[in-house]
């Protein structure tokens, strides 16, 4: 999959700001099980996109190649992307 990465296409990107609700701050991780909840796996799915986007983010920060890093903000911010879709489903179906 990378070889056929384009890094002209990434670097003409448009990467938006992604808002955050910030709830996965405020949850606790689940651990997985077979017979898990609904809410435990949204849990451990938020959890997921955030340690994602922490370690994009991360990667981008600790890079100094101008291209890796549109690759990096781009691969962080779709992770960001899913992460909020997953808060909003939380927020709406599990906190209401």
């Amino acid at each position: 999959m990378l070889e056929k990465l384009d890094m002209k296409k990434i670097a003409r990107a448009k990467i938006g700001k992604v808002p955050d609700l910030k709830i996965s701050e405020y949850i606790v991780d689940a651990k997985f099980k077979s017979d898990m909840p609904y809410a435990d796996i949204l849990r451990m799915a938020i959890k997921m996109e955030e340690r994602a986007l922490k370690l994009y983010t991360k990667m981008n920060q600790s890079n100094k190649d101008e291209n890796l890093n549109k690759l990096f903000t781009l691969l962080a911010n779709e992770e960001a992307k899913h992460k909020l879709r997953l808060e909003k489903v939380y927020d709406d179906e599990i906190l209401k």
